[in-house]
């Protein structure tokens, strides 16, 4: 079960919701940093667009709809003065296993596959 921290943040960019939208398949995610890897993978794949968490496929751009919960919640949150966790605890380091997908920073992976070895 995720913290409350971990549910208010964005799992692309690892920093609090900022304009948090959520896709059909019920993950949140900041605005900005969705439509970056819808493009991003618009660009490589043509129309197949996939969640970064669990990778359903939506084989149009997504409705993005606006998640006026999470943004409340992370109101409240910048007001207690709490924020995530710091670059040492998302960055890969020595004995971490990096994410393959996002390759212009080095950041420990959520998951891996142990089939693939895919994280």
């Amino acid at each position: 079960m995720a913290t409350a921290m971990e549910s208010i943040s964005c799992s692309i960019c690892l920093d609090l919701l900022k304009d948090p939208v959520t896709l059909p398949c019920g993950h949140s995610y900041c605005m900005g940093c969705i439509i970056k890897d819808c493009r991003d993978q618009d660009d490589q794949k043509g129309v197949l667009i996939s969640c970064p968490q669990c990778r359903q496929t939506f084989t149009q751009w997504p409705v993005l709809n606006r998640n006026i919960m999470f943004a409340e919640l992370v109101e409240n949150q910048k007001k207690t003065g709490l924020q995530v966790a710091t670059p040492a605890h998302y960055y890969a380091g020595p004995g971490d296993v990096a994410c393959d997908v996002y390759t212009e920073r080095k950041l420990k992976a959520v998951k891996s596959c142990l089939v693939c070895l895919a994280s």
